[in-house]
């Protein structure tokens, strides 16, 4: 007898960014962004308490290593050093400017009341990203499981566009309620709730397990993976198991739907998330997991076996 089964891994096509930096991804200026962005058909919107740069300093002049502090809450949790050199090829001059949500590092020093074109940037939430593959330019910053979680309030998809258009270039309905419904975490004059809600852009990564009997005929190989119904899934097995707060449809008949993957030929499908966050719901806490190494294997999976779902805690 034959098997078919499908791992689907959830990984974000850029590194997480606060609501208040949404402008910056819109600007003509910065098309590369919007365009991996674009990548992306799958969205979730979370929030955490405020996060910025605490204390950055130059620690090594002729290498010009800075000491990042991350501050969650008004209070250091996380510490690492950033080598802005090697951030910038060809060598020659390195200049750095930073605040508390951003460190940008490039070749020339902007004048007075201009921004910098940078060549490299880091916020605290790409330090952990960018850490999480492998960015040697990185050392210390080991406390993702404080910062790099998140109230999951929003899980979405892009039907008949990306998730660049439909979260980001229009008036997104769960976007603009969360922003007017939440209530500031970390209350500081000069904090704002824009400033504390994460915008997540996923795609998918499906691994297709195909197994035959003698009896099958290889005519039954699976060779389309599907990724429009397995994308309308994954939304429906994280929205009905983790039901988010603002997402106002809870899909309770899931598995079962016409644009899934339910009644499609797989013996079972299951989701995680390839990447270092945790996310808590109503319904309890989901972790991810990604190394190094481009592997991730303790973090919560869910399942799907016929009419059956089950939420696999990490191993």
């Amino acid at each position: 007898m034959s098997f078919l089964g499908k791992m689907v891994r959830l990984a974000t096509v850029h590194p997480p960014f606060i609501n208040s930096m949404s402008k910056d991804f819109r600007d003509e200026a910065n098309a590369a962004f919007a365009a991996k962005l674009k990548r992306s058909k799958l969205y979730m919107i979370g929030a955490r308490p405020r996060t910025e740069f605490g204390d950055v300093r130059i620690v090594d002049t002729a290498n010009d290593i800075a000491r990042v502090e991350i501050k969650l809450a008004g209070k250091t949790v996380d510490w690492g050093y950033i080598n802005l050199q090697a951030n910038v090829p060809l060598g020659g001059a390195v200049y750095a400017a930073w605040d508390d949500q951003i460190i940008q590092i490039g070749h020339s020093r902007p004048a007075p009341g201009e921004k910098m074109h940078s060549h490299t940037w880091y916020t605290p939430d790409s330090v952990y990203w960018e850490k999480s593959r492998g960015n040697p330019n990185l050392q210390g910053f080991n406390n993702h499981g404080i910062v790099c979680n998140y109230d999951l309030l929003y899980v979405g998809i892009a039907n008949k566009q990306d998730s660049f258009e439909r979260l980001l270039n229009k008036a997104h309905k769960g976007r603009v309620e969360i922003l007017t419904e939440e209530q500031i975490r970390y209350p500081t004059p000069s904090n704002r709730v824009s400033d504390e809600i994460v915008l997540f852009f996923f795609d998918i990564d499906p691994l297709v397990i195909q197994t035959w009997a003698p009896e099958d005929e290889m005519d039954d190989m699976v060779l389309d993976i599907n990724s429009s119904r397995t994308i309308a899934d994954a939304e429906k097995a994280f929205v009905s198991l983790l039901k988010p707060e603002y997402n106002n449809v809870q899909f309770k008949e899931y598995p079962r739907g016409k644009d899934g993957l339910y009644g499609s030929g797989f013996n079972v499908y299951q989701y995680v998330i390839f990447e270092n966050f945790t996310f808590n719901t109503p319904s309890g806490t989901f972790n991810g997991s990604r190394n190094e190494f481009g592997l991730g294997s303790s973090g919560h999976t869910i399942v799907v076996e016929g009419d059956n779902v089950t939420l696999y805690p990490p191993e």
